[in-house]
């Protein structure tokens, strides 16, 4: 009948709809494990991988079972990783050879600083002793100024000595004479011989030595001259300014006499300097003086080289000025001069035929000029 039609109809669709109802919950529940198995799995796999990759860690390595997408993805990223870690541990050997390069540097260039410490402690002593050494020498001159002036006092009473001696042998050759007068004169012959010997061997000690002269940069010799003071500058804080012609001609002189003259004039600037004073130091080429003071033929003369030193001092004064070049007078204290290195210093330039000025004034500084001339041939 219909009703039983649609009762079987009905059951029927509920078998179906049952049936579809377990089919569709059994195909989901094989994909959700098919997916999970095939794609989440490896995914958090890889996931996990690159959290452990970006935290640091390249030892990492994701094993892929499949050879579908996913598989060489996976096969990508261990291979990527690989070359990650390669690249790492080539660039960390790179930077231990760099740290050990820069400690090696570092520790080399801590040696050669304390080398060159070591090197200028040394030269810095050097100087102060060749400063020592050169102030000596200025002494020993002064001395041998005090010998020279020995020898010409005994020069000068050598002739009137040998005088009385002649007279006195001739007062022993009078027949007429007493035995005791006789024995008195002979008595004064004897003193006066020994009087003369004396005198000669004074003669013999003070006769200077023989002074070589050659071609002598004056640029280079002032150079030597301020490393000499340099210990002296150093202690006053003194700013040296050097105003050198690039294209000084050399002079034919003493190198030894002329460092003895600069470095008189250098040294009185310093003694005469306040501290953080300034020295200033001029060199150039002049045209040919005229004045009076001039010992060489003007037909030899090419024109000076003047060498000006300046200071910022206490200067002199006008009574003292036209006494400075006199031996033995200083207005230095008792025990820092002697009052002959510019008697000394003039001698020398004198002897090499230039000319010595000075400008100076009360608080005013002072300005010693050393004119020195050219032979013709010299110039350039």
């Amino acid at each position: 009948s219909r009703k039983e039609f649609d009762r079987l109809l009905a059951k029927q669709r509920q078998h179906a709809f049952i049936t579809a109802i377990i089919s569709i919950s059994f195909i989901t529940g094989v994909l959700a494990i098919s997916m999970n198995q095939i794609v989440l799995r490896p995914i958090q796999r890889l996931l996990g991988a690159v959290s452990r990759v970006r935290e640091g860690d390249l030892r990492v390595s994701v094993i892929s079972k499949t050879k579908d997408e996913i598989g060489k993805l996976t096969e990508n990223f261990n291979a990527m990783v690989l070359t990650i870690k390669k690249n790492t541990d080539e660039k960390e050997s790179l930077l231990q050879q760099i740290y050990s390069f820069n400690g090696q540097l570092r520790y080399n260039i801590h040696l050669a600083t304390k080398e060159l410490q070591r090197r200028n402690e040394e030269l810095r002593d050097a100087n102060q002793s060749n400063y020592k050494l050169q102030k000596q020498l200025g002494h020993f001159r002064r001395l041998a100024a005090v010998g020279e002036l020995a020898a010409m006092v005994a020069h000068e009473l050598g002739t009137p000595l040998h005088s009385i001696s002649g007279h006195l042998q001739l007062l022993m050759d009078e027949a007429n004479l007493s035995g005791e007068v006789c024995r008195r004169v002979e008595i004064m012959q004897s003193q006066l011989e020994r009087v003369i010997k004396s005198i000669q061997h004074i003669l013999d000690t003070t006769r200077p030595p023989n002074v070589c002269f050659d071609w002598v940069g004056l640029n280079q010799l002032l150079e030597d001259i301020i490393i000499l003071v340099f210990p002296e500058i150093l202690s006053k804080q003194l700013i040296i300014e050097k105003e050198f012609q690039q294209d000084l001609p050399k002079i034919f002189g003493s190198y030894s006499q002329l460092q003895e003259v600069f470095l008189n004039l250098i040294d009185n600037a310093i003694d005469a300097s306040p501290q953080c004073g300034i020295i200033s130091i001029i060199t150039q080429c002049i045209t040919p003086y005229t004045d009076h003071h001039v010992l060489v033929e003007a037909s030899l003369s090419a024109g000076y080289v003047q060498v000006s030193i300046k200071d910022n001092g206490t200067g002199i004064s006008p009574d003292n000025l036209q006494h400075i070049f006199e031996p033995f007078y200083t207005t230095k204290d008792r025990g820092h001069g002697t009052g002959l290195g510019l008697a000394i210093t003039q001698e020398i330039v004198h002897r090499h035929h230039g000319v010595i000025t000075v400008e100076s004034g009360l608080n005013k500084g002072s300005i010693f000029s050393v004119q020195l001339p050219l032979r013709k041939n010299e110039r350039g």
